[in-house]
């Protein structure tokens, strides 16, 4: 515009006027026209993301957007498919009976209920006389029938002192990258094996992010070892941490890549520990258990 406003200018008025008027022009069209043109930029930028199905809140938020140095990820229906299934049981004894018993009784409908639901079938025999659905914070569900008290749920957190030869057990399933529940009736009566695949355009969108300088952080209430296994199969490297087992987050979150048994409040805690680090954060995550660290 100021080329053109200089052109006319001069060819109506001689060299003189044309740069006086161009000049003015040009001073007061850059204020005005920044943010003019700005504001065209961002609104295409913002249709072009509600044509990828995301929605934009702030027009500001997609230069945010293209400054994030860090990308923390939730594990299920994130970096994998989500799409939870039963691989297998692994018990002494018929548990099929107690566990239809158990998810008929739960009010339960996360990815893991449907999974084992779908496995066991839906038939049920009792019922219960106390329901203790399952939670983050807790990682079990319980259901006390008239004959016994049952658990279903992450090992350590249902019993008070972890005994070595289960300990292994699972670690022999999780270093396979399957999330392992156990039924507890004050004994493990079944390891329960669930598989869940990566998603298949996973390895090449985390390997855009690498490309990038994005710091991936993968934060999962999941068990560590399953959480490792699944990010070494997304090619992702790194070292892991039990956030069990957490002192000082701020600086758990810089020295580690891979969180496993994740609360919702420490993934807050987590987001917002990197924030004050200085770093341009992104969160994403499907669960309830996301809600806060979101």
């Amino acid at each position: 515009l100021g080329t053109i406003l200089f052109v006319v200018q001069y060819n109506l008025f001689g060299y003189t006027q044309a740069v006086l008027s161009t000049v003015a022009a040009v001073v007061g069209m850059i204020p005005e026209g920044l943010v003019f043109l700005t504001s065209v930029a961002l609104s295409i930028g913002a249709q072009k993301m509600a044509r990828a199905n995301v929605l934009v809140q702030e027009l500001y938020c997609l230069e945010t957007l293209a400054r994030v140095d860090t990308l923390c990820l939730d594990k299920k229906g994130t970096i994998t498919k989500g799409n939870l299934k039963v691989i297998k049981i692994d018990s002494q004894m018929d548990v099929i009976p107690i566990l239809q018993d158990m998810m008929y009784a739960l009010p339960d409908d996360n990815a893991t209920a449907k999974a084992i639901r779908e496995y066991v079938g839906d038939n049920h025999f009792k019922e219960a006389i106390k329901v203790l659905p399952f939670s983050s914070e807790r990682k079990y569900s319980q259901v006390i029938f008239s004959d016994g008290d049952y658990k279903l749920g992450a090992y350590e957190f249902i019993v008070n002192e972890i005994d070595e030869t289960v300990k292994d057990k699972i670690f022999s399933y999780t270093s396979k990258g399957y999330r392992v529940l156990v039924l507890y009736s004050n004994e493990v009566l079944a390891y329960i094996c669930i598989q869940d695949e990566l998603k298949e355009d996973v390895k090449e969108i985390l390997s855009y992010f690498k490309e990038q300088g994005v710091m991936i952080k993968v934060i999962s209430g999941d068990d560590t070892n399953t959480v490792r296994s699944i990010c070494e199969q997304a090619n992702l490297n790194g070292l892991s941490f039990d956030m069990r087992q957490s002192k000082n987050i701020p600086n758990e979150i810089s020295q580690y890549s891979f969180f496993g048994r994740v609360a919702p409040e420490q993934k807050k805690e987590m987001i917002a520990s990197l924030k004050q680090q200085g770093h341009i954060v992104a969160m994403i995550g499907d669960g309830v258990n996301d809600i806060m660290a979101l």
